[in-house]
Parts: structure tokens; sequence; C-alpha cells
């Protein structure tokens, strides 16, 4: 009887060995990979976020903003906007400029993440390599796009006989609503948090003695941002009163004074408010808030 149940403890042993076994060093990796809190945090759209050619210290990017201020332990910041996109270019992918990749190498800076076969940054499928990478990383976008939909319109109102309605009925015609819902929507149906951003007023509002259409046709924009964002529940950073318009330094330099790009300055305001969204908003209670301001971050529903 005695041997009999030796030979048994001594048969269970060998059948369970293996789930007492220390598991070897790929084991552990793949275990503490499981459990790793990691935020990789894409930019996508335009130059809002990929600002560094009209900045004075171009390698103070937004990129490298956020890439300093460390927002978790252990993040990524993936830079997968292209300056100039308008709404009909995150989807399909766009090329960037060679003026601006020629920069980027004369800088020594990383590389626009182009397709070896076509040379476009495609942003949807870059954000879901991520993804499928890191499926248990908190995984956030921030999408800014729409100001460029804006620029190519706004010289409608070079002509005193058309009004910021002309403008916004431009851009809608163009695919504007569209596209932007489109893109929104797409993301959504990812494993990621969506962070939207609305653009900034130019400075000096652009059109000398068109300051209230400039003013009507982004009151235009925060109506429909808000829709939008409260409508997937999402949080948005309005730069439209984040910036002022009549302070010249939060608005870019690096090339000559750009009244449409961002400066170190504003761009650091940017990087605070994305900061803020991440560590404030519950993407999976809260309902749409928006966040704005530079010195007094403010955060209000939507």
């Amino acid at each position: 009887m005695h041997n009999n149940l030796l030979t048994f403890i001594y048969v269970i042993i060998l059948q369970m060995g293996p789930y007492f076994m220390k598991p070897n060093n790929e084991e552990i990796k793949k275990s503490l990979y499981q459990i790793k809190e990691k935020t990789n945090i894409m930019l996508v759209g335009d130059s809002v976020l990929d600002n560094f050619y009209w900045l004075t210290n171009k390698k103070r990017d937004l990129k490298q903003q956020l890439e300093d201020m460390r927002v978790s332990k252990d993040s990524n910041i993936y830079n997968f906007a292209v300056d100039e996109s308008e709404t009909k270019d995150i989807l399909p992918g766009k090329v960037p400029s060679h003026q601006y990749q020629y920069e980027r190498n004369n800088e020594g800076m990383e590389g626009y993440p182009v397709d070896i076969q076509d040379g476009k940054v495609y942003p949807i499928k870059l954000v879901e390599e991520i993804v499928e990478k890191y499926p248990n990383s908190d995984n956030v976008v921030i999408l800014s796009v729409g100001g460029n939909d804006g620029r190519v319109t706004l010289p409608l109102l070079m002509d005193k006989t058309k009004t910021f309605q002309n403008v916004v009925d431009k851009m809608i015609n163009a695919g504007f609503k569209d596209n932007f819902i489109k893109i929104v929507e797409t993301f959504t149906k990812l494993k990621i948090k969506l962070v939207v951003v609305m653009v900034y007023k130019p400075y000096g509002l652009l059109i000398p003695g068109r300051g209230n259409d400039v003013n009507s046709l982004y009151d235009f924009f925060r109506d429909f941002y808000n829709e939008t964002c409260k409508k997937y529940k999402l949080p948005l950073i309005d730069l439209s009163v984040t910036f002022n318009y009549k302070d010249p330094t939060h608005y870019g330099e690096g090339n000559g004074i750009s009244p449409i790009e961002p400066s170190n300055k504003s761009s650091q305001f940017i990087a605070d408010l994305i900061s803020n969204v991440i560590t404030d908003f519950n993407f999976r209670k809260d309902e749409a808030k928006v966040y704005s301001g530079y010195e007094k971050i403010e955060i209000n529903k939507i």
C-alpha cells in the first residue's frame, strides 16, 4: 500500500511538473508584457501635430515635447501626422512634401513612416499596427484635421461679396463633414482612445477687415466639433480659445513668420493639453469634455 501511494505521487509529480517549473526568460517576458502599463500616443493629422518645420527650434517639436513629459512610466510617441493634410487625406494616405522630408533629414530628425511602395503615410494602417503589436497597452490617437480644409477655402473672403457661409458651403461640398465623420468612425472601431483637436484661429485673423467672418467660420468649426465629440463621447482640445490670435509668439517663425502654424511656445500648450486629457478623461465613463487654455487649463462638459 505504501509503495503504491509513492508510485501514485511520483506519477502526479511527473504530470504536473511543467506547472511548477520556473518559466524560461521568454515566458517571463511574455507574462510581464501582458500586465505592462504602456501608453502609445499616436499623432494623426496636420501641422498642428506635425509642426517641426515652422518652429524656431525644430528638434523641440510636439513629439519631442511629449516624449520629455513622459505622460506614463512607459510611453511611446509616434508621429503619423503629415503637414498640409486635409480630411480627404487621412483614410487614403498622403505623400509628405519633399521639402518637409528634406528638412527632417537635414535636422537629423526621424523621417516620416512612409510606405516603401508609394511613399505615402497611411495613418490608419500605422495605428492598426501599433494596436496589434501592443494589444494590452493604452493606445491613444490624437487627431487634428480640418484646419487645412478651411485654409484652402478661406481665400474666398478676399472677395468682398463673399461671406463665411460661402466658405462653409464650399468646405461641406468638398466633403469636409463627411470625411471627418468617416475618420472618427474608423478610429472608434479600433481598440484605441481618440482625442480630437480643434484648430486655432490664425494670427491677426489673417484677412484684414474680415475678422467677423473669420470668427463666424470658427464658430462653425466649434459647433461641428462639439456636436461630433458629444455624439461619440470624445474629449476635445479646443485651440481656438487657447491660442491668442493677437500674440505673435503663439505662431510659427521657424521659416519666416507663419500666421497659421504653432510656435515652440504654443506647441507646449498643445502638449500640456494632451497630457491633461490622457490623465483626466475616463474613456469608459465620461461624456464629452472640452479642454482649453495654457496658463490655467479649463475643462468643461460639452
